[in-house]
Formats: C-alpha cells, structure tokens, sequence
C-alpha cells in the first residue's frame, strides 16, 4: 500500500530522482578510486622521484576529491 502510494506520487519526479542516483553513484565510484590512485603516486612516483608523475596524478586525485566531497 505504502509502496503504491508512494509511486504515484514519485512519478512526476523519476527523472530528478535518476539523476540524483545517477550522481550518487559517480560520487561512490569516485570515493572507491581515491585510494587506488593514492597508492599509484606512492608506487610509481614517490619511489622512483618521477615528479611529473605526482603532480598528473596528483591532479587528477584532487578533481576526484572535491568532485565527491558530500
């Protein structure tokens, strides 16, 4: 009953309500990615001193960052 209720009055908003979904999960996948790329500038750019390394990962680590900050 709840569920039927709740449906007919969702409808006019599927659209928005995909979309927030749709960011939502933009934001968790970002979130799961941050230590990967983390641990890529330890291995490959602080072990070897490949500065260029750090900063392009570095870079793309910090739009990840504020991108999902919530």
């Amino acid at each position: 009953m709840l569920l039927r209720l709740l449906r007919g009055h969702l409808r006019p908003y599927a659209a928005l309500i995909a979309g927030i979904v749709a960011l939502q999960l933009a934001g968790t996948i970002a979130n799961l990615y941050l230590p990967s790329l983390n641990a890529d500038i330890i291995d490959k750019g602080v072990a070897v001193g490949d500065n260029d390394y750090i900063l392009s990962i570095g870079f793309t680590f910090s739009r990840s960052a504020s991108g999902c900050s919530s």
